[in-house]
Formats: structure tokens, sequence, C-alpha cells
């Protein structure tokens, strides 16, 4: 049985939070199982309003159920009820950090309209231990040692994790006094999962020997945290002192620094710009490439592409930078012909519903479908064709790169 204190501590874990902002909506997640169902009932018993968030993520037989349960419950005691069913890819990635992102792309799409949303989630103490067992695991430096963190900004508002701190013991106890049903997610008993394993294997063996390991875990955590915190803010004023600007690093200013210093700046730069994870085999690699301050210089991340020219780091994305290439490809395909328009009056864009050329030879207009059913063009080859227009009136289509010049705009 849950004693008064443990319940008043989980409450005031909460209260401290709704009492520190001034903020003008609350949210939380809300999936059913039994930690997010204390944090809804223990609101509800303080009489709190508050607008629900949940994610279908479509990988059990019974997440609709899971929905529906948390929608009648949402709604039994008056709170709005807003889910997504999220759409699993084909493709082969880490299904754990693929839910991860698309739930918070949600939730940043869900408060974006107020001004300032708090949002609460229903993280835990073994959570926290389990994040950094994780991550040790992964040989993470202090900045991931540093665990789940409490609160954090996140889009307009802060995200929230009141129960931080709370043993999993106190919300199991609390939810059993307040007599409320939950849903369980059979996924969590499956060992294939990391974080599973670790929850079920490792910390019940360390738990053994000492049982205070989890208040243990957490409190280096908290330490992590802290470190890093310092470790930031005199890396920002070093940073600030070799940036040209929050894309471009001045390497010949980069360059006479401490080498360790040199590591930390680099990661702390990329952890600030870069929202891609860089491991540390690409990190070494990238450092390598920097500090040699080789001309002509490139790396390829999944999304971002760094360089080196005349001494200066940069960065930027690669499908804007596959975008650039691709129109000076087309420019110069424009070029190539004698057109009755000049290169600055034209536009290069992607084919819409509805767009009409003239193909050479042709008196009439055809829409750009029957012209590629014509000339046997795939829908896959399709996707490469750009549309060369007028910059004044876009409908009024110069030509098809790399296919043809529209007789309209050659000069005879």
């Amino acid at each position: 049985m849950i004693s008064s204190k443990e319940r008043r501590n989980l409450i005031d874990s909460i209260d401290y939070y709704l009492r520190r902002y001034d903020y003008d909506e609350l949210f939380i997640a809300f999936s059913g199982g039994i930690d997010s169902s204390a944090l809804f009932h223990a609101l509800i018993s303080m009489n709190i309003q508050f607008r629900v968030l949940h994610v279908n993520h479509g990988l059990s037989n019974n997440s609709d159920t899971w929905e529906n349960f948390c929608k009648k419950v949402s709604y039994e005691h008056g709170m709005t009820f807003k889910s997504i069913r999220l759409n699993y890819p084909v493709k082969n990635i880490n299904i754990e950090a693929w839910c991860r992102k698309s739930r918070y792309n949600f939730f940043k799409k869900e408060i974006s309209e107020n001004k300032f949303p708090l949002l609460f989630t229903a993280h835990h103490l073994q959570d926290q231990v389990e994040t950094f067992l994780l991550r040790a695991s992964r040989g993470s430096g202090i900045k991931g040692l540093s665990g789940i963190i409490q609160d954090a900004s996140f889009n307009n508002g802060r995200l929230i994790r009141p129960f931080l701190f709370i043993d999993k013991s106190i919300i199991t106890k609390y939810i059993v006094y307040k007599k409320v049903c939950f849903v369980e997610d059979e996924s969590n008993k499956k060992l294939s999962y990391r974080r599973n394993f670790i929850r079920s294997k490792i910390i019940p063996k360390l738990r053994e020997q000492l049982p205070s390991v989890e208040n243990a875990f957490s409190l280096s955590t908290r330490h992590c945290f802290s470190a890093s915190q310092v470790l930031d803010i005199y890396l920002k004023s070093d940073l600030d002192k070799i940036l040209l600007d929050k894309n471009f690093i001045d390497l010949r200013k980069f360059s006479v620094l401490h080498l360790l210093k040199k590591q930390y700046l680099l990661r702390f730069w990329f952890s600030n710009v870069i929202e891609e994870n860089i491991k540390y085999n690409q990190f070494q690699q990238i450092f390598s490439g920097v500090i040699n301050l080789k001309g002509n210089w490139s790396y390829g991340l999944k999304n971002i592409l760094l360089r080196i020219d005349n001494k200066i780091l940069s960065f930027s994305n690669k499908e804007e930078e596959l975008q650039k290439i691709k129109e000076e490809e087309v420019l110069s395909w424009f070029l190539g012909y004698k057109t009755t328009v000049s290169i600055d009056l034209i536009n290069i864009r992607e084919r819409i519903e509805g767009d009409r050329c003239r193909y050479p030879g042709r008196l009439f207009k055809n829409k750009l479908k029957i012209i590629f059913q014509e000339l046997k063009i795939s829908s896959k080859d399709r996707k490469n064709i750009k549309v060369v227009c007028l910059k004044k009136n876009k409908n009024k289509i110069v030509g098809l790169y790399p296919l043809f010049i529209s007789p309209d705009f050659l000069k005879l």
C-alpha cells in the first residue's frame, strides 16, 4: 500500500512544475500504460485541465484497442483527445529510434499553436537508469550519460518528466490505490529490445548486490548533467571566437587551440547545429580531416555534407546541395540552345498537374503526361525531369530538362 508521504511526493513532483511555469496549455503523452495512467489520474485528482496526446504505433495487434481505451478514458474525464497512427516504413531501420522520433514530431506539431505549452511525459527513475546503462554500453560521453533531461526546452514550450526521480514501485502502488485500469504492452517483455533486456536481466542482478543501485545511477546522471552544463558554458565562449557564422568555423583560429579542446569544441558545434547523430568512428574521421586542414576535403553524413574550403569548415544540407548541383546542370543545358529568352528570365521547378508544353515539330501543346507516354519515359525517369519556365509566368514552359526546348522559345 502506498504511504501518504509517497503519495504526497508523487503529487508534489507534478505541482512543482505547474507552479513554476506560467503556461497557457498543458499536454500529456498518454499511452494507457501504468506510468502515463498514474500521471493522468494524479492530474485529475488535482483538478487540473489538460489535453491528451496518444501515439498509435501500429506495431501490435492491440494498438487500436489501446487507442480506443485512451480515448474513452480521456472523454470520461472531459479531456480533449488527439491521436496519430504511425505508418511503419518498409526500409530497414532502428524501430525504437524511429518510433521515438515520430512520437516527438507529433507532439511538437500539436503543441505548436500555443504560446507557452507544457508537455508532461511519465518517465520515471527506472527509465532513467535504463537509459544511463544503454548509453554507457555504447560508449557515450558525459552529455549522453546525463540521461533523460527532466525539464527541457521543447519547440515553443517545455518538455517535463515530473516522475523522473520517482521509483516505479511508488507509481505502481499509486495505481492500485486509485483502482484504475491500464493497458499492458506485450512488447515490453521482448528481450530482443536492449532496454527490456537491461530492465529484466541486468538491473535485477545488480539490485541483488547493491539494493540502492538505481538511486546511485540516477545520481551519476545528475553529476554528468551538471558537468555537461558547465562544460557547455566554457565551450560556447570559445566557439563564439572561431565562428564566422553558426554554419562556418574559421580553421585558422581553430588550429591554434589545444588538441583536446578542439575535440570538445567540434562536438559542441555539432550538437548545436546538426540534428543528426554522429557515431564515434564518424567523428574520428571528421576530426582527422579537420585538424589536417586538407583543402577540398568533404565528408558526407546521412543528411549533412561537411566540407573545408579556404581553411573554413562548413556544413550544408545534402538535399539542398544536390538541388543546387541539379540547377547548375539545367542552366548549363539551357545555355546550349539559342533561345528567345535570357537565362535571368527563367525559373526551374518540378512538374505540376496540368502542365502543358509544345513538343518540337508539333503545332499545339500537349499535357506532359501525354508527351512522356509517347516518348516511353518511365515513371522513375520522370522524377528526374525539371520544368524550365518563365519567372513571371510559371505556366509558360520554356523546356523540359534534359529533353527539349519548346519551339515557341527557340530562335529561328
